[in-house]
């Protein structure tokens, strides 16, 4: 019998744009971003509250990632920035630790991340609520659409062994 795998499944919204570094010749591509998910609960009187926020970071590396920016630079305005996703993966052994610059430590869980896809129920049901909300009587409001379609994932070319945000994605993998 093989080895089990658990798969882990997050969902929640994308905290950040996609960043994408591409292979340099010695390290292979990297793509990441952030996943939060806040729980919803009932408080005494029945209402719902929001509760805990978790944050997950999730990573794609080499070919897997290679594909990923791919798909993103084909439907730009996807995978952007507040997008309702869910992503799927392995729980990586070392969690992404870091120190401010208030001197304030601080980790999160870092998912190896192999499939990513948008939730599409979510996503248009935020849209059809702000387009609502947003449009003059009788009117489709697209102008918030055609923004996000436009942004695009953030492309971070290798050429140094820093890039001046500290964060080096090829570390401990």
């Amino acid at each position: 019998m093989g080895a089990v795998r658990t798969v882990v499944m997050v969902e929640g919204n994308l905290a950040r744009d996609p960043r994408f570094w591409e292979s340099d010749g010695r390290r292979p591509a990297f793509l990441s971003f952030t996943v939060m998910h806040t729980a919803r609960i009932r408080d005494e009187s029945g209402s719902w509250v929001d509760g805990r926020t978790t944050s997950v970071d999730v990573t794609f590396n080499g070919p897997a990632a290679e594909r990923l920016h791919d798909r993103m630079e084909a439907a730009p305005g996807v995978l952007v920035k507040g997008a309702a996703v869910v992503a799927f993966g392995d729980v990586a052994d070392v969690p992404n630790a870091w120190v401010g610059a208030d001197g304030e430590a601080g980790a999160s869980l870092r998912l190896l991340g192999y499939r990513v896809v948008p939730d599409q129920f979510v996503n248009q049901a935020r849209r059809d609520r702000r387009d609502a909300s947003d449009a003059p009587a009788g009117v489709g409001g697209r102008g918030r659409a055609a923004a996000a379609a436009a942004q695009r994932v953030e492309t971070v070319t290798v050429d140094a062994d820093d890039d001046g945000d500290g964060f080096d994605p090829w570390v401990d993998d």
